[in-house]
């Protein structure tokens, strides 16, 4: 028989408990102002697909703001790829001069 009896089970308590939604999501109030035309467009959109407006309005930040890190990222890259083709530049510049320097010492001259 097992140790672990139909009695015993309901004495078995869990060690942590249950998140509840304000473990879940911090949520900060914040008031924005909106065009009339755009409050209601957006009850319009609101009335006719049931989602909530905040729930729009937060998708949009979060759309903003992924946007918003992409560009950085974007700008990042091209001061990145433009060093890169200055440090090729010198590199090459230096190959040049180097095989100068070689030829001159090889050439017999003194």
């Amino acid at each position: 028989m097992s140790p672990v009896t139909q009695g015993n089970l309901a004495r078995v308590t869990r060690k942590t408990r249950k998140p509840n939604s304000r473990d879940r999501l911090k949520k900060i109030p914040i008031s924005c102002y909106l065009e009339r035309e755009d409050y209601l467009a957006l009850k319009a959109l609101s009335a006719h697909t049931g989602v909530p407006q905040q729930v729009y309005l937060r998708r949009a930040l979060a759309y903003i703001l992924k946007l918003n890190d992409t560009e950085q990222m974007r700008a990042a890259a091209a001061k990145v790829r433009a060093r890169t083709r200055e440090l090729a530049e010198l590199s090459a510049r230096f190959a040049a001069l180097s095989a100068r320097v070689h030829s001159r010492k090889g050439g017999g001259r003194g």
